[in-house]
């Protein structure tokens, strides 16, 4: 954040004409600044919290035997689960230890699979 957008109430204080507007003139730059940072607030930063809480609640239910995809893209099932960290079966005897928040979607329908899923056809070049 600039300086110069945290002195801007002071400047408009300071810009004012002798004698004009009185006291309730002096509070309406820093009463829309509160207006602003609350806005900020339920537009950007509450919705973020509300969607950490859930991937938290959701990794936190994970055990094992669920299949699930990873932020890297990653299909695998679960073969065992840690405080912090998971291992990751991708394929027969092959494991993989993963931290547990890399953990983006858990599959629960059967058409979640990644073997029913096809992938997108590229578009024909003309």
């Amino acid at each position: 954040m600039y300086i110069s957008t945290l002195l801007l109430p002071v400047l408009a204080v300071a810009a004012q004409p002798p004698g004009g507007g009185g006291a309730l003139a002096a509070l309406y730059p820093m009463g829309t600044m509160f207006l602003l940072l609350a806005i900020m607030y339920f537009l950007i930063l509450r919705p973020q919290q509300v969607k950490a809480k859930e991937h938290r609640e959701m990794v936190s239910r994970v055990k094992v035997g669920d299949k699930v995809i990873t932020t890297a893209g990653i299909y695998g099932e679960i073969a065992g689960v840690a405080e912090t960290s998971m291992m990751l079966r991708i394929a027969p005897n092959v494991e993989i230890k993963v931290v547990s928040s890399a953990v983006s979607t858990v599959l629960t329908a059967e058409g979640d699979d990644a073997s029913t899923r096809t992938a997108a056809k590229p578009a024909k070049k003309r």
